[in-house]
């Protein structure tokens, strides 16, 4: 690094401001333990979302018991699953069929099977049953696009007295995002709200092939 003076940066040519110098922080080791030691262990509430509160207790509740004074014992799962991919095909109205994880079932001895049913999903043809399906097999919407980069994605399962499904927009060019829409409220375009308590759109990457493809 150079210095240079006032009168440098005032006559050099090219130079309209001068430089700064650095900002070093430097940290040493007994500053940096004390700082670490000062650190206090705190429950935190979500106040504005109890439900977390909820979720982040059956978690501790479930894993304390895990601990023995050898360690962390580790469980085996019974429900491994590698995706692969799978490529979409329009029907006559040109509407693509969106799957989903259903709930795992349990036990060794169901192959890695899923629940359809108990999330208020259909399982594919030629997937298995409602309640014994292949894994991410359970029809949960249908995609149709709306112009070049514009795209309507449409719930299969219906909400609320009027049996409304759910309904959103999504654009891309490549890459098509999709929500996950499992619980709570949603308000499609249409301004009406709605309920949710199946799921209705679960977060999916889904690849656009090019447009002369």
């Amino acid at each position: 690094m150079k210095h240079l003076s006032i009168w440098d940066q005032k006559n050099r040519r090219g130079i309209k401001r001068g430089f700064k110098a650095a900002k070093i922080t430097i940290e040493f080791r007994r500053t940096k333990i004390r700082k670490i030691v000062q650190h206090t262990l705190a429950e935190i509430n979500f106040n504005a979302n109890p439900q977390i509160n909820k979720l982040r207790d059956e978690v501790i509740n479930r894993d304390i018991g895990k601990l023995t004074t050898s360690g962390f014992r580790y469980e085996s799962i019974g429900n491994v699953y590698l995706p692969n991919g799978e490529f979409l095909e329009a029907n006559a109205n040109g509407e693509y069929t969106i799957l989903a994880h259903g709930a795992p079932t349990s036990g060794d001895s169901s192959g890695g099977k899923e629940n359809c049913f108990v999330e208020g999903m259909d399982c594919a043809s030629g997937q298995g049953t409602n309640k014994e399906c292949n894994p991410g097999k359970c029809k949960i919407g249908k995609l149709v696009k709306v112009s070049n980069y514009k795209w309507k994605y449409t719930s299969l399962a219906t909400y609320g007295t009027n049996n409304t499904p759910v309904e959103y927009y999504i654009g891309g060019r490549q890459i098509l995002e999709l929500k996950a829409i499992v619980r709570g409220k949603h308000i499609n375009p249409d301004k009406t709200e709605l309920g949710i308590d199946t799921p209705a759109s679960k977060g999916t990457t889904i690849y656009v092939p090019p447009v002369n493809y």
